[in-house]
């Protein structure tokens, strides 16, 4: 497993900045995570590699959101999905690092399976919003009955491109391979989160990397 970590240091002039997250009919929390993997595997006196997106069951759990609304913070700073967006740049770049290093060198990595994680690390406080899609007004847009709640971490899905899955056919498959988790946590909360991180593979029946579906990727 390979964790790309980025801290992030937010206050403003009251001292505090919030991140809240939606989570519509989000009543408990979930393990599943969209995560990047890559395989080795040798044919023909050659090294290919294939590479994909798929949903794991990972620990810990935690609630998902597509959606942030960051309270407090300077317009000036990027957003969080601007952020995710780097850090999927810089997971991709490490993955053609790792592997071409694997290629090139006698000295290269061995084992043959690897998961990408990025984990955004923050000192914002971390909330989730939860609420019903009815409870929202058509009129003025205005959210009835929300229930906050405060979280130590949170995934944080989006469809984020990456040249090193297949290429999707329309623009709703181009959504669903793309899209990619991302956890965000409370940098008092790290610790105990990398403590309980691990991706669970027995819950898979079968591995992707066996099943010819995703895209290959062959370095000369």
């Amino acid at each position: 497993m390979r964790v790309v970590i980025e801290a992030k240091r937010y206050r403003n002039d009251s001292g505090e900045v919030s991140w809240v997250f939606f989570a519509p009919d989000q009543k408990v929390q979930t393990s599943q995570t969209k995560i990047f993997w890559a395989a080795q595997y040798k044919a023909d006196k050659s090294n290919y590699y294939r590479a994909g997106i798929t949903n794991y069951s990972c620990a810990p759990q935690s609630f998902a959101s597509n959606y942030c609304a960051l309270l407090g913070q300077d317009k000036s700073r990027p957003t969080l999905e601007r952020i995710s967006s780097e850090m999927t740049r810089a997971v991709d770049g490490l993955y053609i690092d790792e592997f071409k290093f694997n290629v090139t060198s006698p000295d290269g990595f061995k084992d043959q399976l690897r998961f990408y994680l990025p984990i955004l690390v923050t000192t914002a406080k971390l909330y989730v919003c939860k609420f019903s899609p009815e409870d929202i007004s058509l009129e003025t847009g205005d959210l009835s009955q929300p229930e906050f709640e405060k979280v130590p971490w949170i995934r944080f899905n989006k469809s984020l491109p990456s040249e090193h899955i297949e290429q999707a056919h329309s623009l709703r498959d181009f959504a669903i391979l793309n899209e990619r988790t991302t956890f965000v946590v409370e940098a008092t909360s790290l610790n105990d989160f990398l403590s309980k991180l691990n991706i669970d593979l027995s819950k898979m029946p079968a591995p992707p990397w066996t099943s010819g579906k995703k895209k290959e990727i062959y370095f000369q």
